[in-house]
């Protein structure tokens, strides 16, 4: 029913559930109508709703099901303000966890840790007799003091001595080497650390040694910190080597009391 009134209403559609109708032909496209608490807006046959303002299509809502798209921002130059909490249903994750981005892909809730969680730390107890003019890649660590990938195996091979990376990003290094100087009347020398990556040489260390001292409880020391690119997979191990001014002369690295031969990384993002 259609009524016409005097107090400034225009038009009233009244009745039970009442509703309009839009065709385009013979085709139905969408409807207005108020039923019980609700008045709805809707399309029909999977045809899509859009608004518009000043001619310009402003927010369209699929009418398969397939999502809703805004071709504006919501208060432009203030961002999108809401009244109370903003929940997101499906999958939802624990206190303390953000939903992140997977570019095109459906996003994933995850800890805010769950990056940077990758890390270990691991001493060598055993002392190294380092040759003249020779190299060696260090392996048998003892076990680490802590080792570990959220939701994965450990990332440092003790009896290899290979940190293996879980995931790409940069990663940080650190190598300690203490120095038992050489026994015999050495008066110069040099230790080089070197990180490999992937078998192959990416960073070093020289450290040169002068002196007299043929007290082998002198000691001395050497390190290396480095920031490395690492894709998933790519693996890195620290090489020594000791070169002196007295043929055949051998270089004692570590301090068996305190194990402070130690190879170090983290993932830093």
């Amino acid at each position: 029913m259609v009524k016409w009134l005097d107090s400034g209403e225009v038009a009233r559609f009244q009745g039970n559930a009442p509703y309009i109708t839009f065709y385009e032909g013979a085709v139905f496209k969408g409807y207005l109508q108020a039923i019980n608490s609700n008045f709805e807006i809707g399309t029909k046959n999977a045809h899509d709703l859009s608004f518009y303002t000043g001619d310009t299509q402003r927010l369209k809502i699929f009418g398969d099901g397939t999502g809703i798209t805004a071709y504006s921002r919501f208060n432009m130059g203030a961002g999108m303000n809401l009244v109370g909490a903003m929940r997101v249903g499906g999958n939802a994750g624990t206190l303390g966890d953000v939903l992140m981005s997977l570019g095109n892909g459906t996003p994933v809730w995850a800890s805010v840790n769950f990056n940077p969680n990758i890390g270990f730390s691991a001493p060598l107890g055993a002392l190294i007799l380092l040759n003249n003019n020779t190299s060696q890649t260090l392996a048998s660590f003892d076990i680490a003091d802590y080792n570990y990938a959220s939701g994965g195996p450990p990332v440092f091979s003790e009896s290899t001595g290979r940190f293996t990376a879980p995931s790409a990003g940069v990663y940080h290094f650190d190598v300690v080497i203490p120095v038992m100087y050489w026994v015999s009347a050495v008066n110069s020398g040099y230790l080089e650390i070197t990180l490999l990556k992937n078998g192959t040489p990416y960073i070093s260390r020289l450290n040169h040694f002068n002196t007299t001292t043929t007290n082998a409880t002198a000691r001395g020391g050497s390190n290396l910190s480095a920031d490395i690119y690492l894709n998933a997979n790519d693996y890195v191990q620290v090489r020594v080597f000791q070169k002196n001014n007295v043929t055949g002369e051998a270089l004692t690295l570590g301090d068996v009391s305190d194990k402070s031969i130690r190879f170090m990384g983290h993932k830093v993002y």
